[in-house]
């Protein structure tokens, strides 16, 4: 029976993970596709129609556009590395404390 609870509450644990986890890319693709790069868009025709870029220049500039909001909005790829492996030592103390309660017992 207490290995059936704490099997029960692990698992509900990854659900529960894998769910934000799912709903966390899924915002952050409708973010880019929905707001985003229609904003980019409309910034680049904004700059073209005024004659500050030619059209030549539209892709670099979209790339420039898009890096630097990637630098202002996203965490950089190491801090969501570190950022993961918290939320796995985490995980691996509240296990260890489990499994230390079903000892004590």
């Amino acid at each position: 029976e207490r290995w059936a609870s704490l099997a029960s509450s692990i698992e509900r644990e990854k659900a529960f993970g894998t769910f934000y986890e799912t709903i966390r890319r899924y915002v952050r693709w409708l973010y880019w596709s929905d707001f985003l790069t229609p904003a980019l868009e409309v910034a680049l025709a904004g700059l073209l129609e005024r004659g500050l870029i030619d059209v030549g220049e539209v892709w670099v500039t979209a790339r420039a556009l898009e890096d630097g909001l990637d630098t202002l909005l996203t965490r950089s790829r190491a801090e969501a590395e570190l950022g993961e492996l918290l939320a796995d030592v985490e995980r691996l103390e509240t296990f260890a404390r489990a499994l230390d309660e079903v000892h004590d017992e």
